[in-house]
């Protein structure tokens, strides 16, 4: 199952700063306010079920719809304001590097953009590059006993934010990370699919993020054995 990095924001599992805001071009709409673009890799091919995610003020999900053959995307129905669009692997957990308009990695980074009532606001256009996976197991560090419902989450190496969605281990522990950039730090954080008091780790049994071992993410391939073990709470 995967987690959803916004809703997960409550828990302290994801840093976000807010970006300043800037106009963006418009053009008559017969719907209420709108945003568009297209999607393409490196090569300028486009991208097709990239998810195009609509931020309102510094965390608040607008809304979000899928790129098509294309690659283009349209979010309607959005009230008139200050938006940020993210564009990531959330609709078919591709192996794209997401990124915030027009190609920023940190969301304090993005550029916003207005919508108006009754306009398309255009040309919100944004460039992927194929990116890697990391996949392995939690377990508990006393018995050894794979930890199912512990979410996973993949976080930058140069600020302490997650790069996109986490996932929930399975029933024997098991986890799969994609669409990833060549270096990342893996934090196992449990009681956010399920109760449990297990202690928060991150790769290598490291505390936090300062101290976290920074995995190298193969671009196309997948890093394998990138485990868990989880001290219980007191």
């Amino acid at each position: 199952m995967r987690v959803n990095r916004w809703k997960a924001i409550a828990s302290g599992v994801v840093v976000l700063g807010l970006a300043g805001a800037l106009p963006g071009a418009v053009s008559t709409a017969s719907a209420a306010g709108s945003v568009a673009g297209v999607v393409t890799n490196d090569q300028g091919e486009p991208l097709a079920g990239i998810c195009a995610t609509i931020l309102a003020g510094s965390v608040g999900v607008a809304s979000s719809s899928p790129s098509d053959a294309n690659g283009a995307w349209q979010v309607d129905n959005l009230p008139a304001g200050i938006y940020a669009a993210f564009l990531s692997n959330d609709c078919t957990q591709g192996q794209y590097v997401p990124e915030y308009y027009p190609g920023a990695s940190y969301r304090q980074d993005a550029v916003s953009f207005g919508v108006v009532d009754g306009q398309t606001t255009s040309g919100i256009d944004v460039s992927l590059t194929l990116g890697g996976s990391v996949s392995g197991r939690v377990f508990d560090k006393a018995s050894g006993a794979p930890l199912p419902n512990v979410a996973v989450f993949a976080f930058y190496t140069g600020q302490e934010e997650a790069t996109d969605l986490g996932m929930c281990t399975d029933a024997k522990g098991k986890y799969h990370l994609n669409g990833l950039p060549s270096g990342v730090k893996v934090q196992f954080y449990p009681g956010i699919c399920a109760p449990d008091t297990h202690l928060i780790q991150w790769f290598r049994n490291a505390s936090d993020w300062t101290h976290a071992k920074v995995v190298t993410v193969p671009q196309g391939g997948n890093k394998p054995l990138i485990n868990g073990r989880l001290p219980n709470g007191p």
